[in-house]
């Protein structure tokens, strides 16, 4: 069983306000959540655009989970292609579909944030896959970190995760977890973090005060976690990997949904959450993989300044280099070094 909701433009978040201004706002759509006796601990929102062909593969990926507690809302960002219609006919309770005209993944997670009734959002990508102990696990760690620290409705979550770039060829990402008192940039940006969107679950109440930023078109997962920080969360990683992040796009190919004016742009917006060894960090990591061929020595200089201030270490800083100077070769390299590694 389906429910539908639907919402016109007037109600979806994307009139420019940003934190608890925009997600706090009435909805002037006809959004109904059905009553429930209980609600779940675990909200499971996915934003989905033109998704029909892998939109069931996320979905299914939920109804695994070995914990039962949770709900999941799809956000049909205006499709095309009969995603929203895919969802509707799943027969499932637990599962609730939103349609709204097409607005963004941001939007999409706001608008699904403000529909859900659990007391934890768990944000899934739809071309993304949950394991089957994710929630379970989490419910666990939840538990076991408010009754030891006491902080649960401040203490964002997020694991490790598969990469994978077809058979054979998927590592762990990342490496380690934040540091008790380690800055969210320096570790995103400086050290190689992660806190990718899918595995992501942040307390509802802490969320509606920050949300997605829908006033960006890039980055907007990192900016959300620097915003977290600011808000007073703290992060905590599972040990293990609950996230399969597939990427499908040819090998080696630079290709970015960020152009050189919009790393830039996030960059002067986040001028005051950054430290100088987490913004050289981000703009070496952002800018030379685009750059490294038609500015050769702009490139250079911006790798030496993230190594001297101590954002990259000179083996990535090399890395960098080869990714943007020759794209296809470095693929295939990292590709071939990963399935030696992980196969």
């Amino acid at each position: 069983m389906v429910d539908l909701v639907k919402k016109d433009a007037a109600g979806i978040g994307d009139d420019g306000l940003d934190g608890s201004a925009r997600l706090n706002k009435p909805d002037s759509g006809s959004a109904h959540v059905p009553e429930a006796d209980r609600a779940p601990q675990f909200s499971v929102i996915i934003p989905a655009y033109n998704r029909v062909d892998q939109i069931g593969r996320a979905i299914a990926s939920c109804l695994a989970q070995t914990c039962p507690d949770f709900e999941i809302i799809v956000v049909d960002d205006g499709s095309r292609d009969g995603t929203a219609d895919a969802v509707e006919a799943m027969d499932d309770p637990r599962i609730r579909c939103i349609r709204q005209a097409n607005a963004g993944a941001s939007a999409a997670r706001n608008t699904g944030a403000r529909a859900a009734r659990g007391s934890y959002l768990a944000f899934l990508d739809s071309d993304d896959e949950f394991l089957p102990s994710k929630l379970e696990r989490l419910s666990a760690a939840i538990q076991a970190d408010g009754q030891a620290e006491g902080q649960a409705d401040r203490t964002v979550w997020y694991s490790p995760l598969f990469f994978d770039r077809g058979p054979g060829n998927r590592m762990i990402k990342p490496d380690r977890a934040i540091g008790p008192d380690e800055p969210v940039g320096d570790y995103l940006f400086a050290d190689d973090g992660l806190m990718q969107t899918s595995t992501l679950v942040i307390p509802r109440a802490l969320f509606l005060q920050v949300g997605f930023d829908t006033g960006l078109r890039c980055l907007e997962d990192l900016d959300l976690c620097l915003r977290l920080e600011e808000a007073g969360a703290r992060f905590r990683m599972l040990p293990d990997p609950e996230v399969i992040w597939y990427d499908d796009r040819p090998s080696g190919r630079l290709s970015y949904t960020t152009s050189q004016s919009e790393v830039r742009e996030w960059a002067a917006r986040q001028a005051g959450r950054l430290t100088p060894r987490a913004m050289h960090g981000y703009l070496a990591r952002f800018l030379v993989p685009q750059i490294a061929r038609q500015q050769p020595f702009r490139s250079l200089s911006l790798l030496a300044s993230a190594v001297r201030h101590g954002g990259l270490a000179p083996r990535r800083a090399a890395m960098l280099l080869a990714r943007g100077a020759a794209p296809g070769l470095y693929g295939r390299v990292r590709d071939t070094l990963t399935r030696t590694r992980h196969g």
